[in-house]
């Protein structure tokens, strides 16, 4: 460690030791305070702190990759004006922008992150990064112009990489994500499944993001009997779909995890939730060349009967079929209750518990929706479907006396006639 990051080092400590001292008398009494004093306090002490690296390009990277290197978001977030200020000292060192552009990657700003890549890609093309953990420059550049929609580009950095022999699962994976966004499904296919491939040695993850891919462009490709063989296998194996609400998975455009959602909901056999995720699909994406098939979809599924998908749990349950045709006799309250809210999904939960002589009741029912409408109009709607699913005529249970049941099922609202 140089000087100057000593320097560093120890203010940081004095900083700390000075915080520890107050905080050990914290038992007597709470000290007042002053968030505006102490937040400029704040920024003096790292304006004195860097001052001693004015003019010192390497020091300021350097002391800009000990703050990204630690665990503490706040910490990470201070690295961005380190570099800002060795991109004034050197702007033409491409060492600088690659760094701001792995800044803006780890942050998700997709546009920013490419903007950094795209002046070292013009610096120079065959800019290697020092260290086992960065990421190739095409790879760093490739996802963030795949991830801000200019998937032109994202295609050829990526090709550039797969050429150089630096091919990964992951790579393939984006590739083939970036040829399905421009419609180029053959290519998309052939690259998911080299993805697959070369996942199944890597990661279990990895593999099953990739297959989910691959059973969406199939759908896509109209070769059904296949598509939905894979996403029946996945689904059966990811009940939750963990791997599609996965929050490190980004899909592009973002409005594609609405269809993968769809198509998995479709092959479970949960309706609601299809068609509800195919209708926003369509409302944020209406001119994706997918439409088509997502209406295909919504019009495949609005056949469906209600309660076709019922999740029954507890020591004491229902017969299936009796009670699937037991909410069917109450479909239609059911159904005027979300009369004229398309955009409202709601989960109704019966629960009983199970007593001797075990007879045909009522079952409590407990509501959850997942929309953007009004809350008045929500309360409404729960109110209404509440009162209505209170009638339902259960059919008798089963299981140990003093066992509790319960049988959860989604509906859907539809628009106004």
């Amino acid at each position: 460690m140089n000087k100057r990051a000593a320097l560093v080092c120890s203010a940081l400590a004095a900083l700390l030791l000075a915080s520890s001292a107050a905080n050990a008398q914290s038992w007597k009494h709470e000290a007042l305070v002053d968030k505006d004093i102490e937040a400029e306090q704040y920024s003096k002490f790292w304006e004195e702190t860097l001052h001693g690296f004015d003019g010192d390009f390497d020091g300021l990277l350097e002391q800009a990759s000990e703050l990204q290197r630690s665990r503490m978001a706040s910490q990470k977030d201070l690295a961005l004006p380190v570099l800002e200020q060795a991109a004034k000292l050197k702007p033409n060192d491409p060492r600088v922008h690659y760094r701001i552009g792995n800044h803006f990657q780890r942050l998700g700003e997709w546009k920013a992150c490419a903007r950094s890549y795209t002046n070292v890609f013009e610096l120079d093309p065959a800019f290697r990064a020092v260290g086992s953990t960065e990421v190739p420059l095409d790879e760093g550049l490739g996802l963030c112009l795949l991830y801000d929609g200019e998937f032109e580009g994202a295609i050829t950095h990526f090709r550039r990489l797969i050429t150089q022999e630096h091919e990964t699962p992951g790579i393939q994976l984006r590739y083939g994500e970036a040829l399905m966004a421009l419609g180029r499904l053959d290519e998309a296919i052939f690259s998911f499944r080299r993805a697959e491939r070369l996942a199944q040695r890597h990661s279990r993850n990895l593999a099953r993001e990739t297959e989910y891919a691959l059973g969406v462009a199939l759908d896509r490709a109209e070769q059904l009997g296949e598509s939905r063989a894979i996403l029946a296998r996945l689904t059966l194996r990811d009940s939750q779909l963990t791997t599609l609400y996965s929050t490190d998975k980004v899909y592009a455009p973002a409005s594609e995890e609405l269809y993968y959602l769809g198509l998995a909901y479709e092959v479970q056999g949960n309706v609601p939730r299809a068609i509800y995720s195919f209708r926003r699909f369509l409302s944020l994406a209406p001119n994706s060349p997918w439409s088509s098939h997502a209406k295909s979809h919504l019009q495949r599924s609005a056949k469906a009967k209600l309660a076709a998908s019922l999740d029954l749990s507890g020591s004491a349950q229902w017969p299936l079929e009796a009670l699937r045709e037991a909410i069917r006799q109450s479909e239609r309250p059911l159904r005027s209750c979300l009369e004229g809210y398309p955009e409202v999904l709601v989960t109704i939960t019966l629960s009983s518990p199970l007593n001797r002589p075990a007879v045909a009741h009522q079952a409590r029912a407990a509501i959850r929706a997942e929309t953007s409408a009004p809350r008045p109009d929500l309360n409404k709607i729960v109110e209404c479907l509440e009162s209505a699913a209170r009638k339902i005529r259960m059919p008798k249970q089963s299981g140990l006396i003093g066992g509790h049941g319960t049988a959860e099922f989604t509906i859907l609202g539809t628009p106004k006639p």
